[in-house]
């Protein structure tokens, strides 16, 4: 029989190999689970509550009641949040949510962006078209960079949805469930658009011509000022629920 001592070893051994391959993940700098524990609050009120317009908790990634928010898809569909400052990504940046998209509608849908919806200028958003997931990036020269997948998600199924931007090399990349799907080389230390007076939008945005907003559910947006690597975006994919 193996002695106290070895199992004692063997437990302490795997304790250290588990630590070794931890990810190790910077704080977001936001994170709505938006969900029925904490609505539309940050998670750990580092940023100001959103206002939720026309939309209603749904269940979750998981299934579990109330765990996100079902978007119409209606211009009165939407929560908007203040941004301070807070909310500024300025450089590089980080967006991650779980979306169910209904797959009823076509054409453009708004997931979540900056916006300053007074001037009609958008600063970055993620959406969908026909389903397939895109990016759009003004930086702070006002240049525009989209990139996009080239599969549609599957309607009226959760994913794990994302797009990062790395100010440092240029590279923007967007995600789905848990791979890179596609990526573009843009030009290095040119920021991306995220200003105090651009507000924070989720499943759409008021007074709009295009894209429309959402018509799904939105689940766990976490926002980050920094480029995560893969292994740190599968880290956290996992929801909180209510």
């Amino acid at each position: 029989m193996l002695s106290l001592m070895l199992i004692y070893q063997v437990i302490a051994g795997l304790s250290l190999l588990k630590a070794a391959h931890a990810v190790n993940v910077p704080d977001p700098i936001a994170h709505f689970p938006l969900n029925s524990t904490y609505e539309t609050r940050e998670i750990d009120n580092r940023q100001p509550m959103g206002t939720p317009v026309g939309v209603s908790l749904a269940p979750g990634p998981n299934n579990k009641t109330g765990g996100s928010y079902q978007f119409t898809g209606q211009n009165n569909s939407y929560i908007e949040f203040p941004n301070d400052g807070g909310l500024d990504a300025n450089r590089s940046i980080t967006v991650l949510c779980w979306v169910k998209h209904a797959g009823s509608g076509s054409g453009l849908e708004f997931v979540v962006g900056y916006l300053n919806t007074k001037e009609e200028k958008l600063g970055f958003a993620m959406a969908t078209n026909d389903g397939i997931l895109l990016v759009v990036m003004n930086n702070r020269a006002d240049k525009a960079s989209f990139w996009i997948d080239t599969q549609p998600l599957e309607p009226g199924a959760w994913h794990f949805v994302g797009t990062s931007y790395d100010d440092n090399t240029g590279i923007a990349r967007l995600y789905v469930d848990g791979k890179t799907v596609a990526q573009k080389n843009l030009k290095a230390k040119s920021g991306v658009a995220t200003p105090d007076q651009f507000k924070l939008y989720v499943g759409g945005y008021p007074s709009h011509d295009a894209p429309s907003n959402f018509n799904g559910r939105i689940s766990n947006l976490r926002i980050f000022d920094v480029a995560l690597t893969l292994d740190q975006i599968n880290a956290v994919q996992f929801p909180v629920e209510g």
